[in-house]
């Protein structure tokens, strides 16, 4: 299980369109893991044994669900959940 909580392109597009004050993305990107960190952390490490993956946390406005689940399928290779699916 790992917390995933925001893409920063979707973030800022989230600020650009107001949707998301600028106070707050400083606020998330200190406190909250993004998309590429869980990427670069999976990539860093020896995932033989890995069985699934369950990524938390994600933000209703700044995640998009399908996609993080595809992206990090597509680098461990095995079946990855969204919460408690």
């Amino acid at each position: 299980m790992i917390g995933c909580n925001y893409d920063l392109d979707i973030l800022n597009s989230n600020i650009k369109n107001g949707h998301v004050d600028r106070e707050a993305k400083s606020r998330i990107m200190h406190s909250h893991p993004s998309l590429s960190t869980v990427k670069e952390m999976l990539k860093a490490n020896d995932l033989s044994k890995l069985q699934e993956v369950h990524l938390l946390h994600l933000s209703d406005r700044n995640s998009d669900e399908e996609r993080f689940k595809t992206e990090i399928a597509e680098i461990v290779g095995v079946p990855v959940y969204i919460g408690g699916e």
